[in-house]
């Protein structure tokens, strides 16, 4: 898998709300990774995180949203190529 926790791909309107993953042990993915457009509206997420490592890795989406997530910033994208946060 290309992530960790979730992977996205021609998905559209998901929303994720109050979410807590934890890893047994550091990990080199993204939490999440999108692509191909999904519209997502994203909000608290907590669990094991490594340092350095981006929490969303975002391609060719659309209408993106993130609010509330430790260590990322309020963000909202109309589009964007390609992105990590």
């Amino acid at each position: 898998m290309p992530s960790h926790g979730f992977y996205l791909r021609h998905a559209k309107g998901i929303q994720f709300d109050n979410i807590e993953v934890k890893a047994e042990k550091e990990d080199q993915r993204p939490f999440i990774r999108a692509g191909r457009r999904p519209g997502s509206g994203l909000l608290p997420h907590q669990g094991s995180r490594t340092a350095g490592v981006p929490v969303f890795a975002l391609n060719n989406v659309s209408d993106f949203d993130v609010h509330m997530c430790a260590g990322v910033p309020d963000t909202q994208l109309a589009k964007v190529d390609k992105k990590t946060l």
